[in-house]
């Protein structure tokens, strides 16, 4: 059973769309969370407009939560380089390295 039969039976048949495209929605790459997330949020905006769940609730959503996960990622990947190129000035000023002092007792 998926999410859309769920959705039928616990709030009749008028609560989806027919124009739901299962095909479409697998070409994205959504794991379960992510999949679970979607049609819980389409389905709030779709009672939200009064309106059955349809696949533009279904489009608009996943196009935010992906434009979101890439935004998310390319600000992940910037601090990245930020704190790997911050390590390489301090390596090359000296300061990042460890040292070994040797002192000698009399």
């Amino acid at each position: 059973m998926n999410f859309f039969n769920h959705i039928r039976s616990a709030e009749g048949n008028d609560a989806v769309a027919d124009d739901i495209d299962l095909h479409e929605l697998v070409s994205h790459n959504l794991n379960g969370r992510q999949i679970r997330s979607t049609v819980k949020l389409s389905q709030s905006l779709a009672v939200y407009e009064n309106a059955p769940l349809s696949m533009s609730h279904l489009r608009s959503t996943i196009s935010v939560a992906l434009s979101f996960e890439a935004k998310f990622e390319e600000q992940v990947k910037s601090k990245r380089r930020e704190k790997h190129l911050y390590k390489n000035r301090l390596d090359k000023k000296g300061k990042g390295k460890k040292k070994t002092v040797t002192v000698e007792l009399e």
